[in-house]
């Protein structure tokens, strides 16, 4: 049995690495591709990186809303023009892989309602413009070259990192551990999605297996306040590490869309089709995470 080829840009990165790991290396062979190496070679180059390939992982996204706004040039180079070279290698190739594109929920229109993926879209930042648009250009290469692609709006990953970088929930567990005040925005009482590494993880391998054309929610499907994530980092540290935190909620205004969002999505649709279950809830997560940073 042959084993299958899999590309992957973004390898070094939080989700890329964690991929890594977790994939068979006895049934696929893993080729890492370096972003900056891929956007100045030349066609042929890049047509037999992909030869008999069998899945690209589209993994090497600039993921920062506030580093996307205040630099849109670099975010563009690193998401769209990355996108656009990578469908213009696939599109020539005789066999073409299925192209695994990680979106955002983000995308979907502020709402207390749950978001499906035919929901409606309002776009409010440098961030949601370039990741909308890939999806655009995806869809639009698959129309014209019958490019196979797997878009999957993800909600906001979590997982212990070393650099302790990960975004708002990561920091709200450090802070809390350090006894470090805590900044949020307009009491806190905005709603968001958080899913487990491992899931997210789940959810690749799930895909390797039986691949299906579509775009998906990939999301926990469990939507929880600022305030009421805290509470539950604090009553774990209370009951399980017989630890209180010290730490100060500071709360500030601030109009700005972007800072009062809400997102509660359905990841049914991905359920069905994959048979794919979230087996990490936030608390179990959080003690995972909370585990790591005490070693």
């Amino acid at each position: 049995m042959n084993k299958k080829k899999i590309l992957i840009f973004g390898s070094s990165g939080f989700i890329g690495s964690n991929l890594i790991n977790k994939i068979s290396k006895k049934k696929y062979t893993i080729i890492k591709v370096n972003r900056n190496k891929f956007l100045s070679s030349n066609l042929k180059k890049r047509s037999n990186l992909f030869k008999k390939c069998d899945f690209v992982f589209h993994l090497a996204n600039q993921n920062n809303e506030q580093a996307a706004n205040s630099n849109p040039l670099k975010d563009y180079k690193n998401n769209i023009n990355l996108t656009l070279k990578i469908l213009e290698t696939i599109k020539n190739l005789t066999s073409k892989p299925y192209l695994i594109y990680p979106s955002t929920v983000s995308l979907y229109k502020s709402s207390k309602l749950i978001r499906k993926e035919n929901s409606k879209k309002s776009i409010i930042s440098i961030y949601n413009t370039h990741k909308f648009f890939n999806e655009i250009y995806i869809k639009l290469y698959y129309k014209k070259y019958k490019i196979n692609y797997i878009i999957l709006r993800i909600s906001n990953v979590y997982g212990f990192n070393k650099k302790n970088n990960r975004g708002l929930l990561q920091n709200l567990i450090f802070s809390n551990l350090k006894n470090k005040n805590v900044t949020l925005f307009n009491k806190g009482v905005q709603y968001r999605d958080y899913i487990y590494i491992d899931d997210v993880i789940d959810a690749f391998l799930k895909i390797l297996i039986n691949p299906q054309k579509g775009i998906f929610n990939l999301c926990s499907g469990k939507s929880y306040k600022f305030v009421e994530i805290i509470k539950i980092i604090r009553n774990i540290l209370k009951e399980k590490y017989k630890t209180f935190s010290q730490s100060k909620i500071v709360f500030k205004n601030n109009n700005e869309d972007l800072f009062n969002r809400n997102f509660i999505g359905s990841p049914l649709l991905f359920k069905k089709k994959y048979s794919w279950k979230n087996k990490t809830n936030l608390r179990k997560g959080i003690i995972k995470v909370i585990d790591k940073i005490k070693v």
